[in-house]
């Protein structure tokens, strides 16, 4: 889904817009900066997601490759990579990681060369989605599930939770395979 029909379509919270000049700063792909500065992400979302602009001083991980968006309902912080453009969730409890299980230079540039192992293999990392325009059709999605409160147990939300499952799938193939994606697990805790 691309940005702007996401904004034309969403009427959750307010969109907020991140600083260009800032996400220029981080390292970020053109066409991320161009998103993320012109159309912005929800100040919240479904489930449990939060998105600020936060100073880059305040998150020592943007140094390593990873720009802030914000953060889940458990604290956990939410990043995008910048030269993969990938959503992750990244634990905040990676302080008590090892530094090898945090995805350095060193590691990312061997992991791009092999395409052997994503940043979301490494303790503390969770795969969101594979892009922004993906992440903007998932939440789209899921905030239309939200809005048409069904109540559990019935053959009626049995029926929802799949078809928001397969449209999740549709939206992000490649994050829906990974069965410890972040929407397979919103939708393991939904049944």
């Amino acid at each position: 889904m691309k940005a702007n029909e996401f904004a034309e379509k969403w009427t959750g919270e307010q969109l907020i817009c991140y600083d260009e000049a800032a996400l220029k700063d981080y390292g970020l792909r053109d066409s991320d900066i161009a998103i993320l500065s012109k159309y912005g992400l929800p100040e919240s979302a479904a489930p449990y997601l939060n998105f600020e602009e936060l100073d880059a001083q305040e998150i020592g991980y943007v140094e390593k490759g990873y720009c802030y968006l914000g953060y889940t309902g458990d604290g956990d912080w939410i990043g995008i990579n910048a030269s993969s453009g990938k959503i992750l969730v990244i634990s905040h409890g990676l302080d008590e990681y090892a530094d090898d299980d945090f995805p350095d230079d060193d590691i990312q540039e061997e992991a791009e060369e092999s395409e052997e192992c994503e940043d979301y293999d490494y303790v503390g990392f969770t795969l969101v989605n594979t892009s922004l325009e993906a992440l903007y059709e998932c939440m789209l999605h899921y905030y239309t599930f939200i809005q048409k409160k069904l109540t559990e147990g019935t053959k009626e939300y049995d029926t929802s939770v799949g078809k928001l499952k397969e449209k999740l799938m549709v939206a992000d193939p490649e994050a829906m395979q990974r069965e410890d994606c972040f929407w397979n697990e919103e939708i393991k805790k939904l049944f």
